[in-house]
């Protein structure tokens, strides 16, 4: 069966479930064989030594060595999913301040400076950044938006979240990872 880039993003909003598909922990989420290989990979290496990047308030961070846990999400402004799931983010920022949150997007920061005006007023503990679309590319970062990386101080990929779902669910799949990167 083949499946087409649309069919597959209508199968991910709508949760439904495709024969011959490994199925993920979640509930009511496929998992892809391309998603799994993803991944697979990603988790078995250190997150990538990416250099020291400003966020929008011009606070600087070396995201080469990471002192204690992190959440990094992908996304950009036209990501539907990505804006849907904003608010769960900052909330998990405000719960977790052991941990580091960090947005990464390829928009300018005026417009990340106008969305969160308009969009988020409070953001928590969310640091937004702006980094070029080819730093994505070049280190294979994402393969679909949102993606959210769970990181040990160490660097180390402790969990990858690809798929989004509705923000309760979201957030008590993301306090299970955030537990246990803390507990680590």
């Amino acid at each position: 069966m083949e499946l087409k880039p649309c069919l597959i993003t209508f199968l991910f909003l709508s949760g439904m479930r495709l024969p011959g598909f490994a199925q993920d922990t979640r509930p009511t989420t496929p998992v892809l064989p391309f998603i799994d290989s993803f991944v697979k990979k990603a988790t078995a290496n250190p997150f990538p030594s990416i250099g020291k990047w400003k966020d929008v308030k011009g606070e600087e961070f070396n995201f080469n060595e990471f002192r204690q846990p992190a959440i990094i999400r992908l996304g950009f402004r036209g990501c539907a999913p990505c804006k849907a799931l904003m608010k769960s983010f900052i909330k998990m920022s405000e719960l977790y301040t052991d941990v580091s949150f960090f947005y990464f997007t390829y928009d300018t920061n005026e417009e990340i400076l106008e969305d969160i005006s308009k969009l988020y007023p409070a953001t928590g503990r969310v640091h937004f950044v702006s980094i070029p679309q080819s730093i994505i590319k070049d280190f294979r970062l994402a393969i679909g938006y949102p993606v959210t990386y769970f990181i040990t101080p160490g660097n180390d990929v402790k969990a990858i979240d690809m798929l989004w779902m509705n923000r309760d669910q979201e957030i008590q799949y993301d306090k299970r990872i955030i537990d246990s990167l803390l507990r680590n």
